[in-house]
């Protein structure tokens, strides 16, 4: 992705993370962006703390690589860049 000053949004909070490079950084293939999303989403809002995040991701993805679900939301959570308004 462009980085986040390269957009135009005015008044708008904006959020970008490269989250298929986070998702295979954590070791899973490249179109498993789903846990990357909400990790970016995570940081973007403020309104689900990571720890909290991380642990309800490992919960809901038992036995489908939860840790690898978890570290890709917090790769992506930690990579998130935050611009606008």
């Amino acid at each position: 992705p462009k980085p986040v000053s390269e957009y135009e949004f005015e008044g708008m909070k904006v959020a970008v993370s490269d989250v298929t490079s986070h998702a295979v950084a954590a070791g899973l293939p490249p179109e498993i962006v789903n846990s990357g999303i909400i990790g970016a989403f995570s940081k973007a809002s403020g309104l689900v703390a990571i720890d909290i995040l991380l642990e309800k991701l490992e919960d809901e993805f038992v036995g489908k690589q939860p840790e690898k679900n978890a570290a890709a939301a917090k790769i992506a959570h930690d990579n998130t860049a935050i611009g606008g308004i």
